[in-house]
């Protein structure tokens, strides 16, 4: 709730006793919804973080309030998705999902960190690289308010340690992209095979990644002649369980300029996201794939990210959420 806030959040309020007249009765908080907006190659996103409901009060249609009523966010922010996780065991939620026109998608993989593992692997690549370097990463924490000047500041600070940690052979650097490098952006996305020409535009792109309160950050990484050869895509959002995440939304390569072999340039990346989300307080770094990318789901086995099979995608596309908000 302060200047530049990482989530938002929905109640559901209800009333301490069904005895008392109206007149009487005092509204409670009996559920919730926190959730945000973020922004991938595609556009803008909403994701339903945390859906709590008391269990006295489930099956009274607050939940599905809640739902509707972020429907019509997301439609209103002109978001091309909304989207949330479930449990594969959940049938009776899988089903309602289905009834208000989500679709559950069981062809994309959940990888996460919790605090530890990412402290754990910025160790392991730091003992590789053989380079001292700053010894206890839990003094990184910044848990002050953030704004866009501090977050900018804590995220060069990171890309300086890792390009010094992992970068010894010079060969490729990361960078934080900035406003001026949009249509280096955007190009080197497409280059990685990224149909954006009718989804998001340059402008857009520019207010929600570099404006006042930016919807997503971006990384590049940089060849010594100062071509692109990657972008990566992420966000700061919330829970109610751990408190600050980061978000990894998009991670494009330029497989051809990256010499030093996609594993390679994928671990350095990933040092320097951990070392970004435990550095800005985080307590979980989040990523996904497709079951179908074997060679992304090797790499990342190595990571020691926790493999979230249980958790399936749901989603639902504008037009669905166009229907739920106004027909439901």
């Amino acid at each position: 709730f302060g200047p530049n806030p990482m989530f938002h959040c929905l109640l559901i309020e209800g009333y301490d006793s069904i005895v008392k007249s109206r007149q009487e009765r005092s509204s409670v908080c009996v559920g919730m919804g926190l959730w945000f907006v973020g922004c991938s190659s595609m556009g803008r996103y909403l994701y339903l973080e945390d859906l709590v409901v008391k269990e006295e009060f489930r099956g009274r249609g607050g939940g599905r309030c809640i739902m509707q009523t972020l429907a019509d966010i997301a439609v209103c922010y002109n978001c091309f998705r909304f989207s949330w996780l479930v449990f594969d065991w959940n049938q009776e939620a899988r089903d309602f999902y289905g009834r208000i026109g989500a679709k559950v998608s069981d062809d994309i993989v959940t990888y996460r960190w919790n605090r530890n593992g990412m402290i754990s692997f910025l160790e392991l690549s730091t003992e590789e690289s053989q380079i001292p370097v700053q010894s206890e990463t839990e003094k990184r924490s910044f848990v002050g308010s953030l704004n866009v000047n501090n977050i900018a500041r804590i995220i060069d600070g990171c890309l300086e340690r890792t390009n010094d940690v992992r970068n010894q052979s010079k060969l490729i650097n990361l960078r934080r992209g900035e406003a001026k490098d949009v249509p280096t952006i955007m190009a080197t996305m497409k280059d990685c095979g990224v149909d954006i020409s009718k989804k998001i535009d340059e402008e857009a792109f520019r207010i929600d990644g570099f404006g006042s309160t930016p919807l997503f950050y971006c990384i590049l990484l940089e060849k010594p002649n100062f071509e692109v050869a990657g972008v990566i895509l992420w966000c700061i959002g919330y829970s109610t369980r751990t408190g600050r995440v980061l978000n990894v939304e998009d991670l494009f390569l330029n497989e051809e300029q990256c010499s030093e072999g996609v594993g390679d340039v994928t671990k350095f990346v990933f040092h320097a996201l951990s070392d970004i989300a435990t550095s800005l307080d985080c307590c979980r770094c989040g990523w996904k794939t497709s079951h179908g990318n074997a060679s992304k789901r090797l790499i990342y086995r190595n990571f020691g990210a926790e493999t979230l099979l249980s958790l399936l995608n749901v989603s639902m596309s504008q037009d669905a959420m166009k229907s739920f908000s106004k027909h439901s």
